[in-house]
């Protein structure tokens, strides 16, 4: 581990710093992720209601 390579103080808080934020992005990406899905299965839903879209053919 990162941890046990560090060698002087400030190794050490630097190392336990970019552990720390790495697990605060991991947090949040663990919120938003379902709240996305949640978004998104709404959404073909929606467009899965209104039907099939034809496109306009130009002669």
């Amino acid at each position: 581990m990162a941890c046990s390579l560090a060698e002087s103080p400030a190794a050490v808080r630097h190392t336990a710093t970019a552990m720390l934020v790495g697990d605060v992005l991991d947090s949040v990406a663990a919120v938003l992720a379902p709240l996305f899905a949640l978004r998104l299965t709404a959404v073909q839903r929606i467009r899965s209601a209104q039907g099939p879209v034809v496109a306009a053919v130009r002669p």
